[in-house]
């Protein structure tokens, strides 16, 4: 048994026609897995702002919502717990087989989607590769020697926006640059300059965390 854990950006996630109707979600996170009629099933809670609760029976992302749990309120907030299972895809193969489980960590948000997968060790190296097919992998890491690692930390143009903040002083006390300055001299809008700069900064607290 190994663990493979990678990351998809969220443009490449909500330009896929399987996966566009999940950009109206905030986030969805995994839960847990549970037994149902049907098989093998995932919990998620999705968040969300003013949209209706999914209807049982659609598709989202790959999977088709069984039941609603429960669903509460937070602020402006909507939380729904929901029962899904996988449709029957070659994508999806080892999970839907049982040779690969998701893993808690298992999300999407605006910052993009992150796969913790646990399952044995050729399922997850077929698995990554039918992803790859459909999909760019942006950052892969595991504790199996047969799946390919990407050595990076981070993608190359989240790595080039940190890069520029950092010479430009943005992080200096006080700052020399600010997001609209790093805007103009990337040729980025200032929104997707702030994302690159916090995903950076999440996945290298992340790897701080992890080697201490």
């Amino acid at each position: 048994m190994g663990t493979l854990r990678f990351s998809i950006k969220s443009e490449e996630i909500f330009s896929t026609p399987t996966f566009a109707d999940l950009n109206q979600y905030l986030a969805i996170e995994f839960r847990g897995m549970v037994p149902s009629e049907s098989g093998l099933c995932l919990m998620v809670e999705t968040i969300s702002r003013n949209i209706p609760a999914p209807p049982v029976g659609i598709e989202l992302g790959g999977y088709q919502v069984e039941e609603i749990l429960d669903q509460w309120n937070n602020a402006a907030l909507n939380h729904r717990l929901l029962v899904c299972r996988l449709t029957e895809s070659e994508l999806f193969k080892g999970i839907i087989e049982g040779a690969i489980i998701p893993a808690y960590g298992t999300n999407l948000s605006s910052n993009g989607m992150v796969v913790q997968l646990i399952g044995r060790g050729g399922e997850l190296s077929q698995l990554l590769e039918r992803i790859r097919q459909v999909l760019p992998v942006s950052k892969v890491t595991t504790s199996l020697n047969q799946v390919v690692v990407q050595q990076s930390l981070l993608e190359s143009d989240i790595e080039k926006t940190l890069q520029a903040a950092h010479d430009l002083g943005f992080y200096q006390n006080p700052k020399n640059t600010s997001l609209r300055e790093l805007s103009k001299r990337l040729g980025m809008s200032k929104s997707s300059v702030s994302n690159h700069l916090r995903a950076a900064e999440n996945r290298l607290v992340e790897k701080y965390l992890d080697d201490r």
